[in-house]
C-alpha cells in the first residue's frame, strides 16, 4: 500500500508539470548563487530586516515546488499552497492544474497527516512516506521560518550586502542541506523570498514563491 501511494504521489506531481504552461517551470530556474558580497550578522540592515520578518507570525503563500534527484534520476514539479500558523500548525498542499488530484500535508498538535483523493496516512506512517518520497528526512516545521528568509537557529548563515539572508547550512540525520536564497520580491515590505533552493548534494528542492498573504 505504501509503495502504490508513493507512486501515485509522484504521478500527481509529474502530471502537474504539464499544467504549468504559459510560464516557466521552477525546474528550469537557477540553483546556484551568483558571487555576492557578504556582511556581518550584526549589520543594522539585516537586524532590522530580521526583526520585521519575526513580526510575521502567520501567513499563506503559493507558487511552484520542484524536485530534482541525481540518484535515482528524477525530476518533477507541482503547484503548491502553504498555510502557516506556527511550528505545530501548518498545511502544505501539492496539486495539479490539469485535474482534481492533490496531496495535502497537515500538521497539528496530534502530529502529521498526509492525504490525497484516496488515502490518508498519519504520524509515523506519514513521516515514513514523506521520507521515502523525498529520499531524505526533511524538517517541515522549520520551513515556516525558512520560507520567510529566517535561518535555522545556530546555523552557519550568510547575509548579502542588502541585509538579506543569502544561505545557511542545516543537518538532518547526518545529511547536510544548504539552503540558498536566489531571488527576493522587493515589492514586498519587508522583502520576502521569491526563489529558494535546498540542496544536499544529491537532491535539490526548488521553491518559487509567487504570492504572499500575511
Amino acid at each position: 500500500m505504501m509503495i502504490h501511494f508513493k507512486k501515485y504521489f509522484k504521478l500527481t506531481l509529474i502530471t502537474a508539470i504539464l499544467g504549468v504552461t504559459g510560464c516557466s517551470s521552477v525546474l528550469d530556474s537557477p540553483s546556484q548563487l551568483e558571487n555576492s558580497q557578504t556582511v556581518s550578522h550584526n549589520n543594522p540592515l539585516w537586524q532590522s530586516h530580521l526583526t520585521q520578518l519575526k513580526q510575521i507570525k502567520s501567513y499563506q503563500t503559493t507558487g511552484q515546488f520542484g524536485y530534482i534527484s541525481a540518484q535515482p534520476k528524477e525530476r518533477f514539479s507541482s503547484s503548491f499552497e502553504w498555510s502557516y500558523q506556527n511550528k505545530q500548525n501548518f498545511d502544505f498542499m501539492l496539486s495539479s492544474t490539469l485535474s482534481s488530484q492533490f496531496l495535502k500535508l497537515h500538521h497539528d498538535t496530534q502530529g502529521l497527516t498526509i492525504s490525497d483523493n484516496k488515502h490518508t496516512r498519519s504520524n509515523d506512517e506519514a513521516n515514513l512516506l514523506l521520507e521515502r518520497t523525498l529520499g531524505s528526512s526533511f524538517p517541515l516545521a522549520q520551513l515556516g521560518d525558512w520560507l520567510k528568509g529566517i535561518p535555522a537557529e545556530n546555523s552557519d548563515y550568510k547575509v548579502n550586502k542588502k541585509g538579506l539572508l543569502m544561505q545557511f547550512n542545516y543537518v538532518v540525520k547526518g545529511k547536510m542541506w544548504q539552503v540558498r536564497y536566489l531571488k527576493y520580491d522587493e515589492t514586498k515590505q519587508p522583502y520576502l523570498p521569491k526563489l529558494i533552493a535546498l540542496d544536499n548534494g544529491n537532491q535539490i528542492l526548488k521553491i518559487r514563491l509567487d504570492d504572499w498573504k500575511y
